[in-house]
């Protein structure tokens, strides 16, 4: 058999054909995927450069950058991006003299000046503006971003450093454009496109970063306002109280004298009587002293100066005034103690303190206000005291008496002829009560939800001021409590006060007298 080597030939060829085939296949399936992949790169990186510039913005806004700072990082990011030829940014300027604000250009810009070339320096030289009314101000209002160059002025072509398209971009506060970054770009490439729309985004979000800037600064200002608007309520509530309590010092000085009066009274009238006394006790004294003189006792001279000083016992009534003058240290003891309680429950409740709070007891505060307002209830109405709360509490010795007080003077005005004022007081774990009850006219329904309010009071005018059960409230509030009010028409009314066991975890109001 011959071997035919025409025919192994061809099909060599016919296969070396056929490899080449697929070789060449396989080369643009290559290209083809490496240019995919340099596209996907290209958009990657674009992508990538326009997700920093918002980044850069939206880091912007929360360090709270300075504006103009904003703005260098702003055209210095779409400066790159575009690969633009120059940046610049107006900014509205007060020009001063009444005219109105204008869009000026600034030292912002991308790039240093003298990176430019001498067209370009040409071209931004002199006093720029950006003209809303102009051509190009209104395509930017109607939201044109890009211009041809050619369009607004005469470009030499000659010239190859000059930029084919201006790009603008304004930054908008609350709605009225306050910037506008330009933009000389050469050539226009596909990626501006994306570009475009992230730079646009991203001067949307310088906008409100602004807005942001303004609104922090705003409510920094109201928190300031609302801070200085809250000291000063601070220390008018002060000044209240401690008006109110001159006034309740001041209605209660004739009460309070005549209850010293009383007692200074008869502790003057024993000490009269205590001198005469003492004048029977010298006399007698000087008789046995004579007496002691004479030595024979059964003498007549002894015989008749015994006599002499019995006749003068009996006539004084030695034996009386014997048994009288221990009653009557007594008695001048108890009255000089009792001027002594007054005044000093008066000094504890007026004195200037500073609103300390201190341990004390519930129950001996409100024996002490009682001693001060006395002749307030005395007359009229019986005090029936049913004291259980053993355990010193925190609180403000001074306020606390002034709340008790008040309550208590009220419910005595409220008792027209005879009455009772019952004083209760109970502990838990948690609070101490102070109850206040009277049987006297009672509070119309019409005005109970009404009696904590300032100055709100159905007294006359010469008899109340309004304050009383208002500053008692905030006292109490103060204190970390609650104070609470029944009352039933022409039966009478009850006050419940509820103060905490432990310290209060607000401040209570510091009282400068």
């Amino acid at each position: 058999m011959t071997f035919d080597f025409e025919q192994a030939y061809e099909a060599e060829k016919a296969r070396r054909i056929a490899a080449e085939k697929a070789l060449d296949e396989k080369a643009r399936e290559v290209e083809s995927s490496m240019n995919m992949i340099r596209f996907q790169y290209l958009s990657l990186t674009s992508q990538k450069r326009g997700l920093e510039l918002l980044l850069n913005i939206a880091q912007m806004g929360a360090l709270r950058l300075q504006y103009e700072h904003a703005l260098k990082i702003f055209i210095d990011a779409i400066g790159q991006l575009f690969e633009a030829e120059y940046g610049m940014v107006y900014l509205l300027t007060e020009e001063g003299g009444g005219e109105p604000a204008r869009l000026l250009g600034s030292s912002i810009c991308y790039l240093p000046r003298d990176q430019y070339p001498d067209a370009i320096l040409e071209l931004l030289s002199g006093q720029r503006s950006f003209d809303e009314s102009s051509p190009v101000g209104q395509k930017v209002l109607e939201g044109t971003h890009v211009i041809e160059i050619n369009r607004i002025r005469h470009r030499p072509d000659s010239d190859s450093s000059l930029p084919d398209w201006l790009v603008f971009f304004p930054v908008r506060k609350n709605g009225e454009i306050v910037a506008v970054a330009e933009l000389g770009v050469k050539g226009w490439r596909d990626d501006n496109e994306s570009y475009l729309t992230l730079s646009m985004a991203a001067s949307s979000q310088i906008g409100v970063m602004l807005e942001r800037a303004e609104a922090h600064q705003q409510l920094e200002q109201n928190y300031h306002a609302l801070k200085d608007a809250h000291e000063q309520l601070k220390s008018t509530q002060s000044q209240l109280i401690h008006s109110e309590k001159m006034a309740s010092i001041g209605q209660l000085a004739a009460g309070v004298a005549h209850e010293i009066n009383n007692p200074v009274g008869f502790v003057l009238s024993n000490i009269d009587t205590l001198q005469d006394y003492m004048r029977v006790l010298l006399d007698v004294f000087t008789g046995y002293e004579r007496l002691m003189t004479i030595a024979d006792a059964a003498s007549e001279q002894a015989l008749s100066i015994r006599d002499e000083i019995d006749r003068y016992k009996r006539k004084n009534d030695f034996a009386f005034i014997l048994d009288d003058f221990e009653q009557i240290i007594k008695d001048s003891t108890d009255g000089l103690v009792r001027v002594k309680d007054i005044v000093l429950s008066l000094k504890n409740f007026a004195r200037a303190d500073e609103g300390e709070v201190a341990e004390n007891s519930v129950d001996e505060i409100i024996e002490e206000s009682l001693k001060m307002i006395w002749n307030e209830v005395k007359y009229h109405v019986e005090v029936v005291r049913d004291f259980a709360a053993p355990v010193p509490i925190p609180c403000n010795r001074a306020q606390i008496s002034q709340v008790v007080m008040n309550l208590v003077i009220n419910a005595a005005q409220a008792i027209k002829e005879r009455g009772e004022i019952r004083l209760l007081t109970r502990q838990d774990s948690v609070f101490t009560l102070i109850q206040v009850s009277d049987n006297g006219s009672g509070i119309p329904p019409a005005i109970l939800s009404r009696i904590f309010d300032p100055f709100f009071t159905t007294k006359p005018v010469d008899v109340g001021t309004g304050l009383g059960l208002s500053i008692s409230h905030g006292i109490v509030h103060k204190h970390g409590g609650r104070i609470e009010v029944e009352s039933v028409l022409g039966n009478g009314t009850t006050f419940r006060i509820y103060l905490p066991m432990q310290r209060p975890a607000v401040e209570v109001i510091a009282v400068h007298s």
